[in-house]
C-alpha cells in the first residue's frame, strides 16, 4: 500500500516537471522570439538613423520620424516584455523547474 502511494507521488512529480519543463519551453521560445525580432527592428531603427545623418543637411521627413518614434517604442515594450519573461523564468526556475 505504501509503495503504491509512493508510486502515484513519483508519476505525480513527474507529470508535474513535464509540464514545468514544457511551460519553460514555450517561454523561452517567446523570449528568443522577441529577442530576434528585437534585433531586426534595432538593425532598421540604426539602417534609418545612417540614412538620417547622411540627410542631415535636409529637412526631416515627418512621416520617417514618426516611424523611428514608432519603432523606438515597439523596441522599449518588447525590452520590457522580455524582462518580464526573464522574471517569470526565474520564478518558475525557484519553484524547482528545469529550465535548458
Amino acid at each position: 500500500h505504501k509503495l503504491n502511494e509512493l508510486d502515484q507521488k513519483i508519476e505525480q512529480a513527474k507529470d508535474e516537471l513535464a509540464r514545468v519543463t514544457s511551460d519553460n519551453t514555450r517561454w523561452l521560445e517567446r523570449v528568443a522570439k522577441l529577442t530576434q525580432m528585437q534585433y531586426q527592428l534595432e538593425d532598421q531603427l540604426n539602417t534609418t538613423t545612417k540614412n538620417l545623418h547622411v540627410a542631415d543637411s535636409s529637412p526631416v521627413d515627418e512621416k520617417s520620424e514618426e516611424e523611428r518614434r514608432q519603432l523606438l517604442e515597439l523596441v522599449q515594450i518588447q525590452e520590457r516584455e522580455i524582462d518580464a519573461l526573464k522574471a517569470e523564468i526565474h520564478v518558475l526556475r525557484r519553484k524547482g523547474g528545469h529550465v535548458y
